[in-house]
This record gives C-alpha cells, structure tokens and sequence, in this order.
C-alpha cells in the first residue's frame, strides 16, 4: 500500500492515520478479517442504505484490530491489509478509514468513540452493523448508544451456514483443520494468499524442485502442504506449496513456497495471489534431504491425484 497517510485504492479513499473529517456519510464498523459471507451481507446492506441517503458508504476498521491488541486474535490472521482494501472496494465502498488502536483508543468510553470518531470526524448519519455488535471501553457499547446519539441504525440479518453464524473464527478454524470445503462454503469463494515474490535459497531448485517464494506479512492461521493454482498471464498453473517455517532447515520467517508442475519462467518480482484448493499433509521436520526429496515426490504424486480428479 502506498505509504501516504491519504490515499485512494482504485475508486475508494483510503485514509490511514489522518481522520476523513466527512461532512455525513453512512458507516460499518469491524474487523472485517476474510470478508466473508457475513461480512458481504453488512457491506451490501452499508451500499443499499448509502444509495438510500445518497451520502457516502464508509467502513471504520482499526490496525492492529482490538482482537489482535488485546491478545485475542486466536489462530491467526486471513487478509492482508492490502487484500482486505481491495475487497471492501470491491463491494463498493466508497472509503476506508484504518486508524491505529491503541491504549487511548481502548479507554474511550461510548460516548466519547461516537462523538470523536463517528460524528466529528466522519459525520455519520447511519450506522450498518451486527446483531452482537459492541464497542467502547471494555465492550460495554451497544447499539442503544448510537440511537441515543441520534445515528440511525441498521441491522442485517446474520447470514447461518450449517446452523452457526459465519464468522471469521469458524474459517480460522476450518482452515488449521484443513477443511476447504467449510471455508469455500463460509467464503462464498476459494481461499487465497497474495504476496510478492521473493529471491530465497534456493534450496528447491537444487532438490530439482523450484519454488516461487511468497513473502507473508502476516500469519494466516494454517500450516502445511497444500494443493494450489494461480493465474499467470492469463492462464491458470497448478502446484503445491508449502505453507510454514521450514523446520527441516530450522526457518522461523513463515513463507508460503509455490512449486508449479510444468512450469519454467521467471516469477521474481511479481504479485501472485494463490488459491488453495486442497490439504495434503501438515508441515513438519525431516532428518535430511534425501527423506524430504522423497516426501516432495509423494506429495506431487498426490496433488496430481486430487487435480486430476477436479478436472
């Protein structure tokens, strides 16, 4: 992302740490981690009532989020900042503000978050939010308190799959779980992962098996070795990529490495968005070369298996 403090993504603003200071607008707040089918629901039902008023639709989201800040972010993290500005455009929002959450952001008490935030800075004439929505300090906000304040508020009904509410956490844990059925399901669409790719060591083209190294700036909440496409100058390559710390080499940094089967060009620089599409195996440490040389071999044996089968 640019680093300006303002800046626009496509159509949408985005402002990162200077406030939008918006006459009136119609507003969202969340996390909104995946932009999941719930999370669709709210943003589609934010534009409705933004076309309504005929006033711009605005999403307020924090960085880090008050999960991650409060140490309750559990198995990790499914978008990008980037990812996630390109979705909420996407869905037609008009702007973003991501101001940093913090201490004093945390000690704001309900009134004092509506007033500084949502009526001085964004004008906010209507509010687009959850059922369970809370906020202010220690969670003790409800929507009462924005009708109090005279913002109008607007509940969408909360989107079930298989009796549960969708919700970010459900994918976190279909994803640790390696259930890519429950997360395209929960999605509305396949996960993915974007990233730049990186010069490494190469150490898969000595093993005679090149990888695209992806470099993550973020945790996503899964490890291991999974079935992947991607799409290159306008055609779609098949792989498997590892997803991890590299324990045979005692990694740390986690890296998502892409091996594409028949596939021979220069990759160094892009940015690739990869989807997932199945598990193989989770990540783990081998005694040497030649034991994870020949788990590679199994492992595109099998990926080739369940391609073949999707075809």
């Amino acid at each position: 992302m640019p680093s300006a403090l303002s800046s626009r993504v496509g159509t949408m603003q985005f402002c990162r740490h200077r406030p939008p200071q918006m006459s009136t607008s119609v507003v969202s707040i969340g996390s909104f981690d995946g932009i999941h089918l719930g999370h669709q629901c709210i943003l589609s039902n934010l534009k409705k009532v933004s076309e309504n008023f005929q006033i711009p639709a605005w999403v307020l989201t924090f960085s880090p989020s008050p999960k991650a800040f409060f140490g309750r972010m559990g198995q990790g993290q499914l978008l990008s900042r980037r990812d996630k500005l390109e979705r909420l455009r996407d869905m037609g929002v008009d702007g973003v503000w991501m101001p940093p959450f913090d201490a004093n952001m945390a000690r704001l008490s309900p009134r004092q978050f509506i007033d500084d935030l949502l009526l001085k800075q964004m004008g906010t004439r209507a509010i687009v939010i959850g059922t369970d929505f809370r906020f202010g300090y220690q969670r003790t906000g409800t929507p009462d308190d924005f009708r109090s304040a005279g913002i109008e508020v607007f509940h969408p009904t909360p989107v079930e799959e298989s009796g549960e509410w969708v919700s970010s956490s459900r994918i976190r844990e279909a994803l640790a779980a390696g259930d890519f059925d429950l997360v395209r399901s929960l999605l509305g669409r396949e996960y993915t992962l974007s990233g730049h790719v990186s010069h490494g060591a190469e150490r898969g083209r000595q093993m005679g098996f090149p990888t695209a190294n992806i470099v993550l700036r973020f945790e996503p909440p899964m490890k291991g070795v999974f079935v992947i496409e991607t799409q290159w100058r306008n055609k779609t390559i098949v792989g498997l990529a590892n997803v991890g710390t590299r324990p045979t080499f005692d990694g740390e940094k986690r890296l998502c490495e892409a091996h594409f089967f028949d596939f021979d060009e220069n990759l160094y620089g892009a940015n690739l968005t990869v989807t997932f599409l199945h598990k193989i195996r989770d990540e783990k440490k081998f005694s040497g070369m030649d034991a994870l040389v020949k788990q590679i071999n199994a492992d595109v044996t099998t990926a080739k298996q369940i391609l073949s089968k999707q075809l």
